[in-house]
């Protein structure tokens, strides 16, 4: 029974990787190519990779973490082991922050090299990612942190800036967004990496 269960773990956790990788690959390369110069794509290549080491660093550290036990609950399928191992995962704070600051500034990076003008396209659904994967991964205040790093960062890009008068008011909106969703998102997935049965009913209602 364990040896099956931690099969199938490892399994799905290698196919899952080689999926989103490839897909990661492929799509984003395909971005660079319509948005960039050679030269650029250059420079936009390392950014993008070392977000991409940031992001499975963390995909990695909650499968490692998330590993069935040596005695699994017997009535449990795999996705509830996985919910209540990913429960209890805990790092040290001053990591959590450490993460949260690298990743806000590789995302903001890879923003900045786009040539594309962030104030007309802003492309602010790209700083949800490390928002959210801060707060999975250190708790409220690494997501709250990413949050103010990404919104003040943004907005430090943006010519005019997005605070300013001289913005428009649609887009002035869509940073005011970006901050209240940041927020939200932050303290919604450190309230669900900090209580052990929230994802349990996610895992029972997808093995329905």
């Amino acid at each position: 029974m364990v040896a099956s269960v931690r099969n199938r773990y490892i399994r799905l956790v290698v196919i899952a990787y080689g999926v989103l990788a490839m897909l990661w690959i492929l799509l984003s390369d395909s971005l660079l190519s319509l948005l960039a110069d050679a030269d650029t794509m250059r420079l936009l290549s390392t950014y993008k990779g070392g977000v991409f080491v940031l992001i499975t660093t963390v995909m990695l550290y909650f499968s490692l973490r998330a590993v069935p036990a040596a005695e699994p609950s017997p009535a449990a399928g795999l996705l509830e082991n996985w919910a209540e191992r990913v429960g209890h995962v805990r790092i040290a704070p001053w990591l959590g922050y450490l993460f949260a600051v690298l990743l806000a500034l590789a995302v903001l990076g890879l923003r900045q090299q786009l040539p594309i003008s962030v104030y007309q396209r802003p492309m602010l659904i790209m700083f949800m990612f490390p928002i959210i994967l801060s707060a999975l991964l250190g708790g409220m205040g690494p997501g709250l942190l990413a949050t103010a790093l990404t919104v003040a960062g943004v907005d430090w890009l943006a010519r005019p800036h997005f605070h300013s008068s001289a913005a428009e008011p649609f887009t002035t909106l869509q940073w005011g967004f970006l901050a209240l969703c940041g927020a939200a998102s932050a303290c919604s997935a450190a309230c669900c990496a900090s209580w052990p049965g929230a994802m349990k009913p996610i895992a029972i209602c997808w093995k329905r």
